[in-house]
């Protein structure tokens, strides 16, 4: 395989962007270890109640312009500028709306403090209007090592000042603070290490071209949140702080890994399907690499996850936080289900097609409502199952429009996500056996780990998972090229 020099830019940026998300997920991971320890099931319960006010609204901020910044083949400083004056209005916006709803929403969901932390962490849409900006200018471009640098310090920082703040026994107001602090910083580091600030015009003209496509990229991304958080919603108010609490840092440790993992892919990659938009047979053929390698990586970290789920808890977060390890387990499953679902999402969007993934979205959010209003009455564990099911049928949807408007047919469609779901289940049942066989909870965790990863790579390789063997040649490649610039 020849490493060409595009090839190595978007090698180069999948380096920089894997570094961004893992190293990102590996010290917040630290940092939430800390705060879960020194703080309550209900502290987290009420944040996460905040944190779904505070993303829908940063979701209609943004609307869309992002995206279609990111997917422009030219933006000019024009296009950022505009879009950056909107964002800061609609922040403005919205922000009051928060500040008005919030003593109705803390009297709606009985939690008195729910009112005053709604008010101080709303605060956060500023930076994040500008840090939208600044991601999709860098994203563009390519340049994901600017964005891992100023982001790993910026979580760093966050994560500084909400320990400090716990162990000065704030409580909640702790988990505000590094919020706001993360997202202050990161535009700031940004900021100073790329040297841009976008200067310009405002052109409503550039903004209404840019609206046509974003609106539809906000419809989709605005279902999207409201339907990840419309469980939480329920729970908050049907349910206990406690409940939601476990709820939330169960669903939490999987959508790390999927972020991390699959959330590099398709960062990087969007942008580099918008370059070939021209060229539709090319982006099918990534689209089909890309459910390959995504598939790969994540199946066997979520069934590894599941297996692993109780010493897991018990070693990382302690005894207090046991009964989010159903959660964990069944989250782990339901994520399993987007890999496919996002690269596709992508593609379209990367070839212009906006309508399409709007469509699907309301197919996929039709199906979790219904699922979701029938688990209601049965439990918060019947609610996160309702979840699963759900994602099994919007899996599924989403095969047809891939068989009729990108001539991906179902057999394809199979042949590139089975294999690899056959052998990470493999992989989970034997992980599962060897934990029985096991007393110590932390020795049971590392023996785990290691025999699942040892026992799914030795089936990859014996069943030649075409996946693996791409990026083991991708690898090999690599290290061959740096090995002859250093000799």
């Amino acid at each position: 395989m020849e490493i060409t020099p595009h090839k190595k830019q978007v090698l180069n940026a999948f380096s920089w962007k894997f570094a961004e998300r893992m190293g990102l997920q590996g010290v917040n991971f630290v940092i939430l270890l800390v705060l879960a320890r020194l703080l309550t099931p209900a502290d987290y319960g009420v944040v996460a109640l905040v944190m779904i006010f505070v993303a829908i609204a940063n979701t209609l901020v943004q609307a869309g312009f992002n995206t279609a910044l990111i997917q422009k083949k030219d933006p000019q400083s024009t296009d950022f500028f505009s879009v950056l004056m909107f964002s800061l209005m609609a922040a403005f916006f919205f922000y009051m709306i928060i500040y008005l709803v919030a003593p109705w929403l803390a009297k709606y969901y009985k939690m008195p403090a729910l009112s005053k932390v709604m008010r101080v962490t709303a605060l956060m849409l500023f930076p994040m209007a500008f840090q939208s900006i600044q991601i999709a200018y860098l994203t563009h471009y390519l340049k994901f090592k600017i964005l891992t640098i100023g982001s790993c310090v910026a979580i760093i920082l966050a994560g500084i000042a909400g320990i400090t703040s716990a162990l000065c026994g704030m409580g909640i107001w702790a988990l505000v603070i590094q919020q706001i602090t993360n997202h202050t910083c990161a535009c700031i580091c940004l900021l100073l290490l790329s040297r841009w600030f976008p200067i310009g015009k405002f052109s409503f003209i550039r903004l209404k071209k840019m609206f046509g496509f974003g609106s539809r990229i906000l419809f989709s991304n605005l279902l999207v949140t409201l339907f990840m958080n419309l469980r939480s919603l329920f729970i908050g108010r049907l349910y206990s702080a406690a409940d939601l609490g476990f709820f939330n840092r169960g669903k939490q440790f999987p959508q790390a890994l999927m972020d991390g993992i699959n959330g590099t892919i398709q960062s990087v990659l969007l942008p580099v399907y918008a370059k070939h938009q021209d060229n539709k047979d090319k982006v099918i053929g990534m689209l089909r690499q890309t459910i390959r390698i995504s598939v790969f990586l994540i199946f066997p970290l979520m069934c590894g996850l599941a297996a692993i789920a109780t010493p897991l808890v018990q070693v990382v977060l302690s005894g207090k936080w046991i009964l989010c390890v159903s959660f964990i387990q069944i989250f782990a499953f339901s994520y399993m289900c987007q890999p496919s679902q996002i690269a596709s999402t992508q593609t379209y969007t990367a070839l212009g097609d906006s309508s399409t993934p709007l469509k699907l979205e309301f197919v996929r959010k039709g199906l979790e409502m219904s699922f979701l209003l029938l688990s209601l009455p049965f439990g918060v564990k019947m609610i996160a199952l309702s979840s699963l099911v759900a994602g099994i049928g919007a899996c599924l949807a989403t095969f047809y429009p891939n068989h009729k408007l990108l001539k991906y047919s179902f057999i394809a469609q199979l042949q590139d996500i089975v294999p690899a779901l056959l052998l990470s289940c493999t992989m989970a049942g034997i992980v599962w056996l060897i934990g029985d066989l096991l007393h110590s909870l932390l020795i049971k965790l590392i023996v785990q780990i290691s025999v699942g990863m040892v026992v799914y790579l030795i089936l990859a390789r014996i069943f030649r998972m075409q996946a693996y063997n791409f990026l083991w040649e991708l690898i090999s490649n690599l290290v061959s090229s740096k090995r002859g610039k250093y000799e």
